[in-house]
């Protein structure tokens, strides 16, 4: 199946053809790439939008990625590389590990990596803040990075949280990083996954090894000051009342 493009900043004749194709009835997808400022620019532009909305056209204002960790693939940075080159508006979204699997009572250990804090987001707040920078201007062409300090967390003080809401202590088990790459070798999934995140997170840093400038890279606590986190103690305590 095909596409039309419609771009009025790239191609304005292009709108002829995206057009047409609406008018004719084809079942080809129209999308309609609305650069910042050009609508208000040219008003005549705005109505050439809206009358390309009326017969079904997609009116695209900016490329957010639907995957709100870290940068994982190679085909996914290719589609990156190849936005930005076509001058198409975006914002990325790291938001860093995702608190949304609970422990399960029936565990009878934690298994505990010893090195590096990370930053953990409730599912809701991915939500939210994505939607905000979605419509702020200031992360037009940036990388938004979610670091709430309320949620900076090591895998041991994440045992020592979830002991104190079921009411007992568990053993601790030391994962050495030598048994974590030996998981990821495995090529199991999702086990092997799992271990290679892990690894990555605990041992390399990889989410707080480095600084971010204020200019391709923000930070969305400083973009947003009065909006909170929800916090692991939070999140912990629905998963702890739902097995109690």
């Amino acid at each position: 199946m095909g596409e039309a493009a419609v771009s009025f900043d790239v191609a304005p004749a292009a709108t002829i053809g995206g057009a047409a194709t609406l008018i004719a009835g084809a079942t080809v997808p129209t999308y309609v790439l609305r650069r910042p400022g050009a609508s208000a620019a040219a008003p005549s532009k705005e109505a050439v939008v809206r009358s390309l909305q009326q017969k079904g056209a997609v009116v695209i204002e900016r490329f957010l990625p639907s995957e709100f960790r870290k940068r994982l693939y190679e085909e996914k940075r290719k589609v990156r590389r190849a936005v930005e080159a076509a001058g198409v508006p975006f914002t990325y979204i790291c938001c860093n590990s995702i608190a949304g699997w609970p422990y399960y009572e029936q565990y009878d250990h934690c298994e505990a990596v010893r090195r590096w804090r990370t930053y953990f987001v409730a599912c809701c707040d991915i939500g939210k803040f994505a939607i905000m920078a979605a419509h702020d201007d200031r992360t037009i062409n940036k990388t938004v990075h979610f670091r709430p300090p309320c949620n900076f967390l090591s895998m041991n003080e994440l045992a020592t949280l979830w002991e104190n809401k079921i009411g007992r202590s568990l053993p601790r088990i030391a994962v050495s990083e030598a048994a974590l790459l030996a998981a990821a070798a495995e090529n199991r999934i999702p086990e092997s996954f799992v271990a290679s995140f892990t690894h990555d997170v605990f041992f390399k840093g990889c989410q707080q090894n480095f600084s971010i400038d204020g200019q391709q890279d923000l930070e969305v606590t400083e973009l947003y000051p009065g909006v909170t986190f929800r916090t692991m103690e939070e999140c912990f305590e629905d998963f702890a009342a739902g097995i109690r």
